[in-house]
C-alpha cells in the first residue's frame, strides 16, 4: 500500500527533535558556524526539512511550498497561475486571444502549404479534471476559464484545430485514477487516453494513423513507486504515489537520441524501423513526458524540443530543419499563456 505522510509521521516526529536538536548544539560546539551555512551544507538538512513538513502536516497545514493539501491526500500545484486558472479569475484580454489566434493561423497556412498538418493539444490542469479534492476554502468564481477564452475566440475567427482533452479525460477519470494524487501530471492511463484522442483528431489527414487499444497493453501497478513532483516541492521525500503502469504485448522497435541545446535543455529525436509513416515535430512541455512511449509507436520519427526554449531559433526554423508532416503544440492548461514568447515574434 501506498505510504501516507500519517505513516511516517511517528518516526518523523522523533527526527525532528533530535536533528534540531543537534543544529541548536552545533552553534556551541563548531566555532564560526553560522545560520547560513547550516542551511546550506548541513548533513541532516533534507532530514530535518522532512521533518518539519510531516509535522506541519500531522497539525493540519495545507499550504505548502508551490503545494495545496487537499482532500483525500490528493495534493496540488499551487505555483504560476494554477490557483486563479481553477477559480477562473485570470482572463486573457482580446488582444491576447487575437493574437494567439493570427499567430497560430500563421503558422497553420505555413505548414498547409506543403501538404502538413498543425494540432494544439492542451492537457488539462488536474485541478480541472479532479476538482472534488480541492479544498472547500479555494471555490471557483468564475464561469469561463481562459481555455474556454481561446476555445471560442479560435472557432470564431481562426482555422487552427485545438484538441480539448477534458471531455474524454473527465469521462475516465469517473471510473479511474488517471492523474497521480501527488503528482501534478497525469499517470500512464492518462497518458494512453490523451494519446487516442490525438490520433483521432491527427487521422483526418493520416488516415494511416491508428492507436493501440488498451488491450495491447499489460496493466500493472508499481505500489508505491512514482516519484512524484509536489512532495519534492514540499521537502516531503518519503511521500510517494502508486504508479499504474502499461507495458506494450507487441514488439516495439523504437530507438532515441538525446542532444542538448545551448541553454541545457534536451532535444529528443526517435526513430521508429517503420518508416512509412509520417513523421512528427513536437514543441512540448513536461506532459509529453507521459505521451512519448504512446506517440512514437505512431510515427517513423518525432523530434521534441520544449516550446519555451527554442535555442533562438524559430518554430519556423525548426520545421525548415526537420521537415514534418505534422506539428503538434502540447501546453498544459495553465501555460496556454507560455505560448506568447514561442509564436509573438515568429515570422514565416
Amino acid at each position: 500500500m501506498t505510504r501516507h505522510a500519517g505513516d511516517i509521521a511517528r518516526g518523523y516526529s522523533t527526527a525532528f527533535v533530535i536533528v534540531t536538536l543537534l543544529v541548536l548544539a552545533s552553534f556551541v560546539v563548531v566555532p564560526g558556524i553560522s545560520a547560513s551555512t547550516v542551511a546550506e551544507k548541513f548533513r541532516w538538512r533534507a532530514d530535518l526539512i522532512g521533518a518539519f513538513t510531516t509535522f506541519r502536516f500531522e497539525a493540519g497545514d495545507r499550504v505548502f511550498n508551490n503545494a495545496i493539501v487537499g482532500k483525500s491526500g490528493w495534493i496540488f500545484y499551487a505555483g504560476e497561475l494554477s490557483i486563479p486558472e481553477y477559480q477562473r479569475t485570470d482572463r486573457f484580454s482580446q488582444r491576447d486571444l487575437r493574437t494567439l489566434q493570427r499567430k497560430l493561423d500563421e503558422l497553420e497556412s505555413f505548414l498547409a502549404a506543403d501538404g502538413r498538418a498543425l494540432l494544439l493539444v492542451v492537457p488539462p490542469n488536474k485541478t480541472t479534471i479532479y476538482p472534488q479534492y480541492m479544498p472547500d476554502e479555494i471555490p471557483v468564481l468564475g464561469a469561463v476559464s481562459r481555455f474556454d477564452e481561446v476555445l471560442r475566440y479560435v472557432d470564431d475567427h481562426g482555422t487552427t484545430r485545438i484538441l480539448d482533452l477534458r471531455p474524454a479525460l473527465i469521462r475516465e477519470s469517473a471510473t479511474q485514477q488517471i492523474y497521480y494524487r501527488t503528482d501534478t501530471h497525469w499517470n500512464e492511463l492518462g497518458a494512453y487516453y490523451a494519446y487516442v484522442e490525438i490520433v483521432e483528431a491527427l487521422s483526418v489527414d493520416f488516415p494511416g494513423i491508428g492507436a493501440h487499444a488498451l488491450s495491447d497493453f499489460e496493466l500493472r501497478t508499481a505500489v508505491g513507486d512514482a516519484r512524484t513532483d509536489l512532495p519534492r516541492s514540499m521537502g516531503f521525500l518519503s511521500l510517494q504515489d502508486d504508479a499504474p503502469v502499461l507495458e506494450p504485448r507487441f514488439p516495439v522497435h523504437t530507438s532515441t537520441t538525446t542532444d542538448r541545446l545551448p541553454d541545457g535543455q534536451e532535444i529528443l529525436r526517435t526513430t521508429n524501423r517503420d518508416e512509412g509513416m509520417p513523421t512528427a515535430l513536437v514543441f512540448g512541455d513536461s506532459f509529453y513526458g507521459g505521451l512519448r512511449r504512446f506517440m512514437e509507436l505512431g510515427f517513423s520519427r518525432v523530434t521534441m524540443l520544449p516550446y519555451n526554449s527554442l535555442s533562438g531559433a524559430s518554430v519556423y526554423d525548426w520545421i525548415r530543419q526537420e521537415e514534418p508532416d505534422i506539428v503538434i503544440i502540447e501546453c498544459v492548461e495553465r501555460g496556454l499563456g507560455d505560448l506568447f514568447p514561442m509564436l509573438e515574434n515568429a515570422r514565416p
